[in-house]
């Protein structure tokens, strides 16, 4: 057993870790050590990774930043130490895609990584507070590739109405209103993309109806959440789907994603150099991200920058819930 596999052992054995229990906060030096590891990985491996392994970092940049409270928590120096480390990736990824325009590189990264969209005050729901409910859509995995695909088109639709310093009315095509905001039907990543072209636009202050986002968005994450919960052998067999699910809905505040079981899977799962296979099971290993790079070592750029962001969310819950008492 590796010094890292025993650590995590002691961390169960001394915490008494059950699936309903709020997360005790002093895991979060494990999960601290998890961030950084990553991000050490994500920066390493900058020169031959797509533009989306910054998004991850993004996200922790801004889990930090609401942990934050200008000096006066005892966790400020870790979380200070973090979000410097993130802009020192982040600057050094300019480099890499600010000007690259191969797969969106250029604007993808200046509008959704580098302006910093994400920070927002983290408002965590209360436990149970999404049903459990099985989307009733089956959609061939064919279309769904497709709309996958599609989903670069409609991104780019809400960063060419937006300024990001104001709020404005953001046109939507007739063809990325069926695919992705109509409704929530859908499963896999299609479903995850439905979710995060939302929290663009409202990221890059589309003006959205309150109701009509709230309804979407949980109805998006009740059906994620059977999935994610009652499909256990996919957690494994899609490990990055997994991760991108917790992140996304988590990012929500839905802390029916923030489990203990769920945290310690991350934690085991991840490698010694940072990184995280995309799948964990012991067979011949498939890409499941068309805008992936799988390294020599079996890891990929997506998996582990979804990897560092879920464990900046779990960072951020285990702070405002258990030192703050939110």
């Amino acid at each position: 057993m590796s010094s890292k596999e025993t650590t995590l052992v002691l961390l169960l054995l001394v915490f008494s870790v059950q699936c309903d229990q709020i997360l005790d906060f002093k895991v979060i030096t494990a999960v601290r050590h998890g961030i950084e590891n990553a991000l050490n990985y994500i920066e390493s491996n900058l020169y031959r990774s797509m533009v989306d392994v910054t998004l991850g970092v993004a996200f922790v940049k801004a889990f930090m930043k609401d942990s934050y409270k200008n000096g006066s928590h005892i966790m400020d120096p870790s979380s200070l130490r973090i979000m410097n480390r993130c802009d020192n990736v982040l600057a050094k990824a300019s480099q890499f895609f600010s000007t690259t325009e191969e797969n969106g590189s250029d604007w993808k990264f200046k509008n959704l990584i580098y302006n910093d969209i994400w920070t927002k005050s983290m408002d965590y729901k209360p436990k149970n507070s999404l049903k459990t409910k099985k989307n009733p859509d089956k959609i061939s995995p064919q279309i769904i590739f497709y709309r996958e695909n599609y989903s670069d088109h409609c991104i780019f639709e809400i960063v060419n109405a937006t300024n990001q310093k104001d709020y404005r009315q953001c046109p939507v095509s007739r063809s990325c209103w069926d695919t992705f905001y109509k409704n929530a039907k859908g499963n896999g990543y299609f479903l995850t993309h439905k979710l995060l072209i939302l929290q663009i636009a409202k990221a890059r202050k589309c003006i959205i109806n309150a109701y009509y986002y709230k309804k979407q968005v949980t109805e998006i994450c009740t059906f994620i959440k059977y999935d994610a919960t009652y499909y256990t052998g996919s957690q494994d067999e899609k490990f990055d789907l997994f991760l991108e699910q917790i992140l996304l809905c988590g990012y929500e505040g839905f802390t029916d994603f923030i489990r203990n079981d769920w945290l310690f899977r991350i934690l085991k799962s991840q490698r010694d150099s940072g990184c995280f296979k995309d799948k964990l099971l012991d067979k011949n290993k498939s890409r499941i991200k068309r805008d992936a790079v799988l390294f020599e070592d079996g890891c990929s750029d997506h998996t582990t920058t979804l990897g560092a962001g879920v464990l900046g969310l779990y960072y951020n819950y285990i702070i405002k819930k258990e030192f703050i008492g939110m």
